[in-house]
């Protein structure tokens, strides 16, 4: 079965390159490429066993991670990488705004990436937020998270120890097989049990544990960190009306209790 995924995932790989290579050439033939800005983006890939392999629908690196690559002629240096920034898919819109004249949208999110093209720093992107609220199926799983270039914290609204998390994926070759493999596992079997079950908070040191593995939400030494995001989360869910602060905030009032 892997074998089977890894020579589907390069083919697509290769339809990638191929139709890029396309419009890119497009561009050039036409003359229009040093009056275009390309952005290329994607959606999470395909999952081959790592730790993202329970779905998409997810708050791990497997999922929030996207390729996010910038041509604009004039602009952006050629081959230059940005590590020390962090940026999200809603603020592709107010960069292409910014790019063409136009302003910002009122009381849209995101801002935009212009100064980091050209290369300057910008404030206020040690962090990022990311939200999920429904399956395709439409069943509610609501879950929040904020990280930096270290640490993320993840809040599942959802996860009560009772529900089960259902969605399509859950009918293809991997969890039927991750199934199969938890009868005689106990690693595994404890992986399907996270899958299927969740709990409310997880935190995870992406430095020392890249396949978020190890949830060290009750470890003793990361409290510090842990106060603090939830103290961040805290505070973004309200300044943004989401309708997961309250649940947030009654989860935070059981940390206090005595």
């Amino acid at each position: 079965m892997y074998q089977r995924y890894i020579k589907d995932y390069l083919r697509c790989v290769q339809s990638v390159d191929d139709n890029i290579g396309r419009v890119l050439k497009y561009l050039d033939d036409t003359g229009l490429a040093e009056n275009t800005v390309v952005i290329y983006s994607s959606d999470q890939g395909w999952y081959l066993g790592e730790h993202g392999w329970y779905d998409k629908r997810w708050m791990y690196e497997e999922s929030l991670k996207m390729p996010l690559v910038v041509r604009w002629p004039g602009v952006t240096t050629p081959g230059r990488t940005d590590a020390s920034h962090l940026v999200s898919g809603i603020d592709v819109a107010p960069t292409l705004l910014e790019a063409v004249g136009l302003p910002a949208l009122p009381g849209s999110d995101g801002s935009s990436l212009v100064p980091l093209l050209k290369g300057e720093p910008q404030p206020d992107r040690q962090f990022v937020f990311t939200c999920i609220n429904r399956t395709a199926g439409r069943r509610e799983y609501p879950m929040r998270c904020v990280q930096d270039a270290r640490y993320g914290y993840l809040f599942n609204g959802w996860a009560d120890g009772k529900t089960v998390f259902r969605n399509e994926s859950q009918n293809g070759l991997t969890m039927k097989a991750m199934r199969k493999a938890a009868d005689s596992n106990p690693i595994i079997a404890a992986r399907v049990k996270h899958f299927l079950y969740r709990t409310p908070e997880e935190f995870y040191d992406y430095q020392t544990d890249p396949d978020a593995r190890t949830n060290l939400i009750d470890d003793p030494r990361y409290q510090t960190q842990i106060a603090q995001f939830r103290e961040r989360l805290k505070t973004h869910l309200e300044e943004t009306n989401d309708p997961q602060r309250l649940p947030f905030v009654r989860l935070l009032a059981r940390h206090k209790q005595p």
